[in-house]
């Protein structure tokens, strides 16, 4: 069968899409974060420091819920878990716009992150059961989810910081949360009434981590969700206190970093279904490296462009081709459960990314910060690039 051929078409072809505007939906909610953070800071008299926290907070609590919502997308279904992840947002997004101090506005990037970690391994164990083949293709499709959510807040932020009001901005995460509920509630098959149900967590590390250079790669993994956690949390601010920029000037450069990678993201799947996945990952750290160091150390908004397209080509680049390496190496009845395990645990890891960043600022400011996350870049290449040498040559 030819490659055309085998890529499915009709309703499977449209669950892909609605599932992917439902992640978009939700990566909304996350990335609303970063451009409105200098408003809410003001607003609630936030340090660089408690700013970082509530960042981590929202990133921890999408990490540790990976698994649950990868396991029970295995054994309930997929599709009571993306309903409940999405109502999850629309409630995380309804308490951003009643927040009226930090413990508020911590609880509402909780729920949120809640939700979208419980949706985003249902999302992926949904679409590898429907892509058999182009796996890598299909996650890089699907990924662009990301930054379809990351260019609407970044449309969104502009708006609301005109006006002055960035509660404002989450209104249309919870309008659009509940319309991606009634489309998928129609579009994605499986009983609803949620049951009672018991986390394997000792058989799924032994299954996962049994695997050496899984256990690098989640290594790996980790400590460069590090890094984007701490540059993408913290960018537009950087570029107001560091490069000096106008709020709308570093929102809209921040809203770059999305439109690579709507191009970046199917292109680096596609090509991975065709060459070694931790060949193409690895590359993509070393362009990510040099776009962060050309970022701290150049100057004028044309450089910082250059700087934020390169950082995005290899950041961009980089879940789809990753994501569906670990899928091909898990069994089809665990494999939302073993993906969830894995991304709890390089995604909470990765929640340091913005403390590191926001404590190191305080400190230091902020060009000591991006340059520690330049460092943390090369670490996180040194380790592919042994997993790779290893692959290519088993002893």
């Amino acid at each position: 069968m030819s490659d055309t051929a085998a890529w499915p078409s009709g309703r499977t072809l449209w669950t892909l899409v609605w599932l992917t505007a439902g992640l978009a939906v939700a990566k909304t909610a996350r990335n609303l974060l970063p451009p409105l953070l200098p408003a809410i800071s003001a607003d609630l008299a936030l340090s660089p420091t408690m700013a970082g926290v509530g960042l981590s907070v929202a990133t921890i609590a999408y990490g540790v819920v990976q698994y649950p919502g990868g396991h029970l997308s295995d054994v309930w279904s997929s599709r009571g878990v993306l309903l409940w992840g999405l109502g999850l947002v629309a409630v995380g997004a309804g308490l951003f716009v009643l927040s009226a101090s930090v413990g508020g506005f911590l609880l509402a990037a909780g729920v949120a992150g809640v939700g979208l970690g419980i949706y985003g391994p249902a999302d992926r164990a949904e679409i590898t059961r429907l892509f058999a083949r182009h796996r890598g293709l299909a996650f890089g499709v699907n990924t662009t989810a990301t930054d379809l959510g990351g260019i609407a807040a970044t449309a969104i932020a502009t708006v609301v910081i005109g006006v002055g009001l960035w509660r404002v901005g989450f209104l249309p995460v919870i309008i659009l949360a509940l319309l991606a509920m009634v489309v998928l509630y129609g579009r994605v098959d499986g009983p609803l009434r949620p049951r009672r149900v018991l986390l394997p967590v000792r058989a799924t590390m032994a299954r996962v981590l049994v695997r050496p250079p899984v256990r690098r790669i989640i290594i790996g993994y980790t400590s460069f969700e590090i890094v984007v956690g701490g540059l993408v949390g913290f960018l537009p601010t950087y570029l107001s206190v560091v490069h000096g920029y106008a709020p709308a000037t570093a929102i809209q450069l921040y809203g770059l970093l999305f439109v690579v990678g709507l191009v970046i993201r199917p292109l680096a799947g596609r090509v991975s279904d065709r060459l070694p996945r931790p060949v193409i990952a690895l590359l993509g750290v070393a362009v990510a490296a040099v776009g962060i160091a050309l970022l701290v150390v150049g100057r004028g908004v044309w450089i910082s462009a250059l700087a934020i397209v390169l950082f995005g080509i290899g950041q961009k680049g980089f879940p789809p081709v990753m994501q569906a390496y670990l899928m091909d190496g898990f069994d089809a009845e665990t494999m939302g459960g073993d993906l969830g395990f894995t991304r709890s645990v390089y995604l909470a890891g990765g929640a340091l990314g913005p403390l590191i960043v926001g404590s190191v600022a305080s400190v230091a400011g902020f060009q000591v910060a991006f340059g520690v996350l330049v460092a943390i870049t090369l670490l996180t290449g040194v380790i592919l690039f042994d997993v790779q040498r290893d692959l290519a040559h088993p002893t």
